[in-house]
C-alpha cells in the first residue's frame, strides 16, 4: 500500500526518523517520527485516505507507548511514538 502511495504521490514528503536514546544504568528511550509534508496529506485526502488511523490504532493497543501529533507551520503532520526501555537488549524489540 505505501510503495502504492508514494508512486502515485511524486513531490510528496515522507520522513520517518527512529531513535533510541541509552542512560548509562541501561534504561531509555526508543521514539519513531512519521512526518508527512503538505503535498502529501492533500493527495492521501484526495483518495480518501486518513494516514493516522493506523498508527493511531496501533499505538492504542499498547500502554507501552505513548503518541503526540502536532502540525508545524507548513502544514505538515508529524506522528511522534515513544516507549522507554529496562535493558538496551530491549531496544531492537522496541522497534518491531
Amino acid at each position: 500500500m505505501l510503495a502504492l502511495i508514494s508512486l502515485a504521490t511524486t513531490g510528496c514528503r515522507l520522513d520517518l526518523t527512529a531513535t533510541a536514546d541509552l542512560d548509562r544504568d541501561g534504561t531509555g528511550t526508543a521514539s519513531l517520527a512519521v512526518r508527512m509534508d503538505d503535498a502529501l496529506l492533500d493527495e492521501l485526502d484526495a483518495l480518501a485516505i486518513d494516514p493516522t488511523i493506523e498508527v493511531t490504532a496501533a499505538a492504542s493497543k499498547s500502554d507501552a507507548w505513548t503518541l503526540e501529533r502536532t502540525v508545524d507551520d507548513q502544514q505538515a503532520i508529524t506522528i511522534l511514538l515513544t516507549t522507554t526501555f529496562d535493558d538496551p537488549a530491549q531496544i531492537g524489540a522496541a522497534f518491531r
